[in-house]
């Protein structure tokens, strides 16, 4: 250690250039006697910015950060901010005014709204684009392609950026130093007035570099795959506002077409589940979600979501006990509607 302080002195008399990362601008690519300074060895406390390869591999994952090219200059990086829509005039208007604190551009795909979802999206100066359903999977992958800039944010029109995540949002587009961010979506329930950070939420890759990785555009999947080899990324802190609650019998139906288009991504995936499943699928997912996930913390509304939490899982298992029941006997003519799921 006192080598090393003396050695850090050295350096400090020697060059007259700031630490880089985080307590300064990064170091010029040269010192001060034409010696060449690798990228990736910039280090707070200077101490290896001597060491050349192989040795420089070997600390590189514990002392340093690889500079990305949108890093270098003053200029804020553009971001485009899409989302996909289907009836969400009441909703899309608050997601969006936050969007549009963080977005060069807004991308709005809609599926056929028969409400004023258009009329909203133009008022903020959405691109408004119609695109048939498949699955989830396909519009993302859709809209995202839809998007003119590199750097995206998605998200959906029930989702709404805290004012925290609006702010880290600001500074990752001055100085993008990883690959992708993932953001922390938590439930908001009737009087409250953010999530709860102790009650489990989700992590989500939302806001990324299209160099680095896409939306995998598969059935059923809104999930990022990497277009590279080990992708940096990190998590923010700032929470998204999920408002998925929007009346009980909205919440019900989102739950049963949720369970339909995963008893067709089995089919299509020739997954097989033994009807005991959904015997237990009910209890221990309540109990889970409510217990373990820590949503006993929203009181009630935590029991009533983690109530709809169990019924999905038991539809899941339930309907796939019906398909399969159904394609091996035939009951009433309902054999005639496999083909539904089967396309």
């Amino acid at each position: 250690m006192r080598q090393h302080k003396e050695y850090a002195l050295k350096l400090k008399h020697e060059e007259t250039a700031k630490p880089a990362g985080l307590w300064g601008p990064p170091r010029p690519n040269h010192d001060k006697n034409g010696t060449w300074i690798h990228k990736a060895t910039f280090c707070p406390c200077g101490y290896f910015q001597r060491i050349k390869p192989p040795i420089i591999e070997f600390v590189a994952s514990a002392c340093f950060w690889e500079s990305t090219p949108e890093s270098e200059g003053d200029s804020m990086i553009p971001l485009s901010v899409y989302f996909v829509t289907l009836n969400e005039e009441k909703r899309l208007s608050l997601a969006l005014e936050k969007a549009a604190l963080v977005a060069d551009e807004i991308v709005v795909v809609d599926s056929g709204s028969v409400d004023g979802t258009e009329s909203v999206a133009r008022k903020y100066g959405a691109v408004f684009i119609f695109h048939p359903w498949e699955s989830i999977g396909h519009q993302v992958s859709f809209a995202e392609k839809c998007c003119s800039n590199r750097w995206v944010l998605r998200l959906d029109a029930d989702e709404v950026l805290s004012d925290e995540l609006v702010e880290e949002i600001k500074r990752v587009k001055e100085e993008p130093r990883y690959h992708g961010y993932k953001v922390r979506i938590g439930n908001m329930f009737p009087g409250r007035s953010a999530p709860i950070r102790w009650v489990k939420h989700y992590r989500w890759v939302r806001l990324y570099n299209r160099d680095a990785m896409e939306m995998s555009g598969r059935l059923g999947h809104d999930d990022v795959v990497f277009k590279i080899k080990n992708p940096r990324i990190k998590t923010l802190h700032g929470f998204v506002h999920h408002f998925s609650y929007f009346g009980l019998n909205n919440l019900f139906r989102k739950r049963l077409r949720a369970s339909d288009m995963q008893l067709k991504r089995a089919i299509e995936e020739r997954k097989s589940y033994s009807p005991w499943r959904m015997v237990g699928a009910l209890p221990l997912n309540v109990l889970k979600v409510f217990i373990l996930d820590r949503f006993f913390l929203y009181g009630f509304w935590g029991f009533i979501f983690a109530v709809s939490v169990g019924h999905h899982r038991f539809l899941k298992f339930a309907k796939f006990y019906e398909y399969d029941c159904l394609s091996k006997h035939g009951y009433l003519g309902l054999e005639d509607t496999l083909t539904d799921w089967e396309k």
